[in-house]
């Protein structure tokens, strides 16, 4: 069965430069939260605890950050396009046990996972190492010493509390490695346990934390410690002269009480830091998160920054960069994100080209108070203590081709209308996206001075629907500029008072390349790509199977590629394999013409499967057109009759395989028509028995998508149809 990829929520995605720290992306969730049907849970009730996602705690690596879901029971990938549960993690062997939310990684793609959330002592001593590689879970328990207590300023602290987060992994989890976990809520011992794992010759599995060390730092308050190592990896860390030696320690006592302290080789705990007021004054002492990492030589600490502009919120994904030597030298704030409770994973990712990549997630409860919704939000970064800060006034983002806006989420494309600016607009796309659940509203409304350069990087927009209220639903509205390298699948636009297409209503100095479009559009008039063109429009190494129709009543115009033309056109390596209709003007294969008389068509096939209306031509119909080499496909049906001096399939394909945009024979064997050279083949293993002429006996709907998953509530859209062994594309209304 085909595997299916399930996001959930929107995400807001830009790339900009601000100080020293460039926004990669970023993205929030409402489903992966941590609400608890917005009650807090029976905490000795499993199921209570894990009904809901609960993801609070983070790990990262590689440009992706992961968490657990817990009502699943996986490890969730999180990256600007959304999250999935990646891995599903195995059964515990134990009755009454469950993963909790603690989590970290190495830098080899292993897990270390936390179990029993909330419980105590079990949430501090049982833990896993999950290998993806293998599938394989290997289950420990960290020993506990009877007198596991201290005393600290004349005060007795013993047992092992509740432990939610841990810090990073030194060393392989599969082979040898080490990992921190901090100090434990309330009254229990303040101990830093550094735990070492590794294994025996006959592969079972070492646990020693011989050289934890006590604190002795009044911790009676403490809420939450995070403990970071110094080192940057294990080798490091072995050559320390005392052992286990060279961390770090946030501890959050609450407001005004954070600290920071150290422990170095000379076995010596340092309260010093703590006295660093840079750090002081950017902590935030409700979230806790912090990692510390060197570059060429210099150590910088990132911290949870309380947002100065609104002091009363109580957690933000809010950061600060400091130097060792007090300085902050950059800051990063997430405007569209605030949270009333949730300890912020901070990890920090140093790279060889002399930056680090910096990740922040943070989750949290609903606020009924400022209604907030229960969300999740999750942001990668780039931090360059060269980088020269922030760009120009004059030289804005997206104003160049060099300075693109990146598109990677919905929310991206949707937020792109208020980020367009007067005149040139370079914008690239990042990845695939679907714009399920998303009343889509057009980039360029009439009248705008916005001239768009878009790149699809060979990225595909699925699923665009209009808003109801829109006014012609297509993807930019009014265009001009530029569209290449953009696949437009399962659009579905239902517009009749306006010109629409997938790409543009309406188009005026505009190319179009090496793209393609499916699904179905209507409209007042309509065409694949464009409904109208008011001015030159040229369409080069693109092809459309997307159904469209005119069905105003009106004397209107339908095209396989352009619905109505009024300016000139040039299209060349093209084909159209669609049905087109038109309920009282104008229907044709390639385009309909109303006023131009500078049409041209160079190596372009009509094959599409029907063209019905008063006024039909299986190319061009309503004036003349410069044609050379333009074929038409012999299975046409003009109003239900044949069309005359058609062509074979095969001399169809043997054409398109001279076509350099799809000259590597590639074929979407759902729909059976050639791709272009940049797209992935699909190929559906769900369907099968498939055959060409095939009959039913049994008349009863299967619907799947067009990733070959079965529906069984199928909404409006594209779907493939079974029926007994006959296999349609059929849209639901």
């Amino acid at each position: 069965m085909a595997s299916v990829l399930l996001l959930f929520g929107v995400s807001a995605v830009s790339v900009k430069a601000e100080s020293n720290i460039q926004e990669i992306w970023k993205y929030t969730t409402t489903d992966l939260n941590a609400d608890w049907d917005k009650n807090s849970p029976d905490w000795n009730n499993n199921s209570a605890v894990k009904s809901e996602s609960c993801a609070r705690f983070a790990t990262a690596y590689d440009g992706k950050i992961y968490t657990i879901n817990m009502k699943t029971m996986s490890i969730a990938e999180i990256t600007g396009a959304g999250w999935r549960d990646l891995y599903r993690l195995p059964e515990p062997e134990v009755a009454g046990d469950y993963y909790g939310t603690a989590i970290s990684s190495d830098r080899h793609g292993n897990f270390l996972i936390g179990h029993y959330f909330t419980k105590s002592p079990q949430s501090s001593t049982v833990w896993s190492v999950y290998n993806p590689a293998t599938g394989k879970i290997e289950t420990f328990e960290i020993p506990v010493s009877e007198d596991y207590s201290s005393t600290v300023d004349d005060k007795s602290y013993s047992g092992v509390g509740r432990i939610d987060c841990v810090g990073r992994v030194l060393g392989d989890l599969t082979e040898e490695a080490v990992f921190f976990i901090g100090s434990s809520f309330g009254e229990t011992a303040p101990f830093v346990r550094i735990v070492k794992i590794s294994h025996s010759d006959d592969g079972s599995l070492i646990v020693n934390t011989g050289h934890s060390p006590a604190i002795g730092h009044n911790i009676a308050s403490t809420s939450l410690a995070i403990v970071q190592p110094k080192d940057a990896d294990y080798g490091e860390f072995l050559k320390r002269a005392f052992p286990y030696s060279g961390f770090y320690m946030y501890d959050n006592a609450g407001a005004g009480v954070n600290d920071f302290v150290t422990y170095d080789d000379d076995g010596v705990f340092d309260t010093a830091l703590a006295e660093n007021s840079a750090l002081k004054s950017v902590a935030n002492a409700y979230t806790s998160g912090f990692d510390t990492f060197v570059l060429k030589g210099i150590r910088y600490f990132i911290v949870n920054n309380l947002r100065s502009a609104n002091p009363t919120n109580t957690n933000t994904m809010d950061i600060a960069v400091v130097r060792e030597d007090g300085e902050v030298i950059g800051r990063w704030e997430n405007p569209d994100y605030a949270s009333q409770y949730g300890y912020s994973s901070i990890i920090a990712e140093p790279l060889d080209d002399g930056t680090a990549n910096i990740y922040v997630y943070n989750s949290t409860n609903a606020d009924g108070g400022n209604g907030r919704k229960a969300c999740s939000s999750a942001a990668m970064l780039n931090f360059n203590p060269e980088r020269s800060g922030v760009i120009a006034p004059d030289d804005p983002i997206g104003s160049t081709v060099d300075n693109p806006l990146v598109v990677s989420s919905a929310q991206d494309l949707v937020d792109l209308a208020d980020k367009l600016i007067d005149g040139e607009n370079f914008i690239v796309l990042d990845d695939d996206i679907d714009m399920s659940g998303v009343a889509w509203k057009i980039l360029c409304k009439y009248g705008s001075k916005a001239v768009v350069h878009l790149d699809g990087r060979c990225h595909v927009i699925k699923n665009l629907r209009p808003a109801k209220t829109e006014q012609d639903g297509s993807l930019l509205g009014y265009f001009t500029g530029s569209v290449k390298n953009l696949g437009l699948e399962d659009v579905y636009i239902y517009n009749t008072w306006y010109c629409v297409g997938a790409i543009a209503g309406y188009a005026n100095n505009a190319t179009i390349d090496n793209c393609y479009v499916t699904g179905m559009i209507c409209g007042a008039a309509s065409g694949a790509f464009v409904g109208c063109n008011n001015g030159p429009l040229t369409i080069t190494n693109s092809y459309s199977y997307a159904d469209t129709s005119d069905k105003t009543g009106s004397n209107e115009y339908s095209g396989g590629l352009v619905g109505r033309c009024d300016a000139q056109l040039s299209v060349n390596n093209c084909y159209a394999a669609c049905s087109v209709t038109s309920a009282a003007g104008h229907a044709s294969g390639i385009v309909s013409i109303r006023r131009s008389t500078d049409v041209r068509l160079t190596d372009v096939i009509a094959w599409n499967i029907a063209v019905e209306g008063p006024e039909t031509h299986q190319i061009c119909v309503g004036g003349d057109a410069a044609m050379d080499n333009v074929m038409v496909w012999d299975g046409m049906e003009i109003n239900g009759t044949p069309v005359e001096g058609g062509v074979s399939d095969k001399t169809l394909r043997d054409e398109i395989a001279r076509w350099e945009a799809f000259n590597e024979g590639k074929t979407d064997i759902v729909h059976d028509y050639p791709v272009l050279n940049w797209q992935n083949v699909f190929v559906t293993t769900e369907i099968d028995d498939i055959i060409a002429d095939g009959y039913s006996t049994d008349e009863t709907a299967i619907y799947y998508n067009l990733q070959g998953v079965r529906i069984d509530n199928p909404s409006a859209g594209l779907y493939i149809v079974r029926r007994g062994k006959t296999v349609t594309k059929e849209y639901v209304r």
